[in-house]
């Protein structure tokens, strides 16, 4: 079952783009609330890529320079939802992982 949920939850996020793109927002963001039930139904997480395209505060599709804003500042991307003002900061480079030296000697 798990399987069939995540497959459903790309389905449903990628028919959530095209409604976005043609500029049925209404039905984007309905798309988005059946795959975040769908994932919660069956406990699946949505993909890294699919995080990217809703709010965390009021699920609605983010669609660059419509529904949400994003700026870079200081080595972060900061996107803002239109709709909501809710702000999420992410890193613009992966942290490597720092490596302590070692006390051989």
């Amino acid at each position: 079952m798990v399987v069939i949920a995540k497959e459903r939850m790309d389905l449903l996020m990628e028919q959530a783009d095209v409604a976005a793109l043609e500029g049925k927002m209404d039905l984007a963001d309905r798309y988005v609330d059946l795959a975040r039930r769908v994932g919660m139904r069956y406990n699946v997480r949505f993909r890294p890529e699919h995080r990217l395209k809703f709010c965390k505060a009021c699920y609605r599709y983010l669609l660059p320079g419509s529904t949400s804003r994003t700026r870079l500042n200081r080595g972060r991307s900061v996107t803002t939802c239109l709709r909501c003002g809710h702000v999420t900061r992410r890193p613009l480079e992966e942290r490597e992982a720092q490596v302590e030296p070692s006390m051989g000697g």
